[in-house]
């Protein structure tokens, strides 16, 4: 379930900055570069050191967002949530 969850944070949040005009080009290479890393990290045969990388993009993505984007900052706190109670 919590994978379904992070699937569909992850879409929300690409949603959200599609919709954004006032994110840069960095930000959204960020949040797409989660996004693959995310998805890479879902399969069982990754790495710790990429969980690791993970959480550290997610919340580097969070302050980011934190000033200026509130609606794609709750998206990355949800899936920075989840990701701990995966045990990431």
């Amino acid at each position: 379930m919590e994978k379904e969850r992070l699937k569909k944070l992850l879409l929300s949040l690409h949603q959200e900055l599609e919709t954004t005009d006032s994110v840069d080009s960095e930000t959204r290479q960020l949040a797409s570069q989660l996004d693959s890393d995310i998805k890479n990290l879902l399969n069982p045969a990754e790495s710790v050191k990429q969980q690791d990388s993970v959480l550290e993009q997610a919340e580097l993505l969070e302050t980011t967002f934190a000033a200026k984007h509130p609606t794609a900052e709750t998206f990355i706190r949800e899936i920075i949530d989840i990701l701990g109670r995966m045990g990431i």
